[in-house]
């Protein structure tokens, strides 16, 4: 009876993982910085497949300390990509992207999650002395811009993994659903005790 319990459980949790085929990619900086800082603005791109949602907004998730912030509320899911401002997110590695589906506020259905990424707790600034500028290359136009930072520099900043674009690595995905799994696990074995 477990058994056949426990086997349909792992089927549906893995009917519902499959389903998800959106992919949400980590963010990467808008403004021309060549890291995410706090209060600086960032694009986010991702793929999506037929059957997704029309619309869906995108959140800021801190895995250590549950704090959410509101990254672009209620965009077309047929753009591919939105912009937004990491409006009082303060420096952390422990971030990660997640969008929910937009329309009934009654459900709360994630549609995906991004890998984990790092917002330095610089602001922008043009007072302080070291500037690091950011050349972009693959942009059709080009663009140089500076913030502010005590002791990086560009390949430093960039080799640390500040802006790591890594798929899949580093997912909470793996986190969440192994606890998931862990907990019905559990529930289950001391239901029949």
């Amino acid at each position: 009876m477990l058994k056949r319990r426990f086997s349909r459980l792992a089927l549906w949790l893995s009917l519902t993982l499959v389903t998800q085929s959106l992919v949400l990619d980590t963010p990467s900086p808008a403004d021309g910085f060549n890291a995410l800082v706090t209060n600086g603005t960032a694009t986010v791109s991702w793929t999506s497949q037929s059957g997704d949602p029309e619309r869906m907004s995108i959140e800021i998730q801190n895995i250590v300390t549950l704090d959410s912030f509101e990254f672009a509320r209620n965009v077309a899911v047929s753009d591919g990509t939105a912009s937004g401002v990491l409006d009082g997110v303060p420096g952390s590695p422990h971030y990660y992207l997640q969008a929910v589906m937009t329309g009934n506020s009654n459900i709360f259905q994630v549609l995906a999650n991004s890998s984990t990424f790092t917002v330095n707790g610089l602001v922008p600034s043009t007072t302080d002395s070291a500037l690091v500028p950011h050349t972009s290359t693959t942009s059709t136009t080009s663009s140089t811009s500076s913030f502010a930072t005590s002791s990086a520099t560009p390949s430093s900043v960039e080799a640390s993994g500040v802006n790591s674009n890594t798929s899949g690595s580093g997912s909470p995905i793996g986190t969440i659903v192994g606890g998931t799994l862990g907990g019905v696990a559990g529930v289950i074995l001391l239901s029949n005790l």
